[in-house]
């Protein structure tokens, strides 16, 4: 992608001259000191220019070599010539990698997001009501399934609420400052990660709901979360080991598990290791670990 115009010269000039000059058109002097040369520039060349330079040198030096050794020119122009290469992967990688697998971590780090924002408010409201013994007053006029059901649906409409704010300000932010682009692939990821952040937050609520009826005072409820919240952090942790650990039995194992889905099938449907038969695993183990999250909520409450 370079265009490098050169000049040969002969000039009594001084290198450091011919670069300051007022009128002077040059980047670089290539200066040959016999044993070696040096390359001059007025504030530094970038780095891919210098590797260029190298790789110019170094063939000029090989090909002058061969012809001081008398090798016929026919030969030295054979030799000179780089033989073709082709790249070929076994198990290619799928295109805009680094993207999706950043579109993968930022979903991972939004359902972290909404998780420590919203269930703990949820965990908080229901030991409210066990601690004031407010529960025992609805639960004879409705249902207890149908007030955690409303209380999960009606908080989590608010962090999901605030999810898509953020977003869509960051979105804004992009095109005003013109700040980075977002890769093609990250659209192809938005359903899975969509998908997973809705049974994650709804599994990770109703888990803090029991976890909040377990309490006999309000002070007790930050004690009650704490086991909740490592399972997210531990998944957040190995997402970052995606790029390298995605193919692996033990990876793929704790990725359907129902703790850390929400959190890892998104990575790995970006790094392109997920089969369908996996996806639809984690999908109907994470709704059935919902399920019975729910019964046991319930009772509970």
């Amino acid at each position: 992608g370079l265009t490098i115009t050169t000049t040969p010269s002969s000039s009594s000039q001084s290198v450091e001259s011919m670069l300051q000059g007022r009128n002077h058109s040059l980047d670089l002097v290539i200066e040959d000191q016999g044993s070696g040369y040096r390359v001059v520039t007025d504030t530094g060349a970038e780095a891919n220019v210098e590797g260029v330079i190298d790789t110019t040198i170094k063939v000029a030096h090989v090909e002058g070599v061969l012809r001081a050794a008398s090798v016929p020119a026919s030969t030295v122009s054979e030799a000179m010539t780089p033989p073709a290469i082709a790249y070929d992967a076994l198990q290619p990688q799928p295109p805009g990698q680094a993207g999706r697998a950043l579109a993968a971590i930022a979903a991972a780090f939004l359902l972290m997001y909404g998780v420590a924002g919203w269930v703990g408010v949820i965990a908080s409201g229901v030991a409210q009501e066990e601690t004031t013994r407010m529960a025992e007053i609805l639960v004879s006029a409705v249902p207890a399934t149908r007030l955690i059901t409303g209380k999960v649906a009606g908080i989590g409409l608010c962090g999901l609420f605030q999810v898509v704010v953020t977003v869509g300000a960051a979105a804004i932010a992009r095109d005003v400052a013109h700040t980075a682009d977002i890769p093609s692939t990250f659209w192809d990821l938005v359903h899975a990660a969509l998908l997973w952040f809705v049974l994650g937050f709804a599994g990770y609520s109703f888990a803090f709901a029991a976890a909040g009826s377990l309490v006999a005072r309000q002070e007790e409820v930050q004690m009650v979360q704490t086991p909740l919240v490592i399972p997210l952090i531990v998944a957040l942790l190995l997402s970052y080991l995606s790029t390298v650990e995605a193919n692996t039995a033990w990876y793929r194992v704790i990725s359907i598990l129902p703790p850390f889905a929400p959190i890892l099938m998104p990575v790995r449907v970006a790094a392109g290791s997920v089969s369908a038969w996996e996806f639809v695993a984690a999908v109907v183990l994470m709704v059935a670990a919902i399920a019975a999250v729910v019964r046991l909520a319930v009772r509970i409450y």
